[in-house]
């Protein structure tokens, strides 16, 4: 009597660990909610076939997911000045959708994570003399350095 209390004592007790482990991969798996899109401005891109993150309409959370659409289009940029003085942003989810961004997040000192996928690059938005270049280019260095891929 006793082994078989025994037996069905650690069957049940690796059965809550297996529920535990398929519990905890399926929240592993989910991406973060979107920021509502009433902290954000967008403007339709040239093309009119999606829109443009341009600006923030609020003090945004620390945690920004970037919606992936809105009013039924696609986000596929985000503009050089859409975080301006946004001290209060410590991470940032691009979605798929974002085909480039210009923002160099130059106003969120507290920037310590940037999400995105490979397909999304950092673009210089105003380039005309060798000085903008080069600050273009620590901004890209320091952007690859808190940047996490998704992919």
């Amino acid at each position: 009597m006793r082994k078989v209390a025994c037996v069905l004592l650690v069957l049940v007790m690796l059965l809550g660990v297996l529920a535990f482990a398929a519990c905890n991969e399926a929240s592993n798996t989910n991406s973060p909610e979107p920021t509502p899109v009433d902290y954000f401005t967008f403007r339709p891109n040239d093309e009119r076939n999606g829109y443009i993150l341009v600006g923030t309409n609020d003090i945004l959370p620390a945690n920004v997911v970037i919606p992936s659409e809105y009013k039924g289009l696609p986000v596929t940029e985000i503009y050089a000045s859409a975080f301006t003085n946004c001290p209060e942003v410590i991470t940032v989810y691009m979605p798929e959708s974002i085909g480039y961004f210009c923002c160099d997040f130059s106003d969120c000192p507290n920037l310590t994570t940037i999400y995105r996928y490979r397909n999304t690059p950092f673009l210089p938005w105003y380039t005309e003399t060798e000085e903008q270049w080069n600050e273009y280019l620590v901004r890209a260095e320091y952007i690859e350095s808190i940047t996490q891929y998704l992919d």
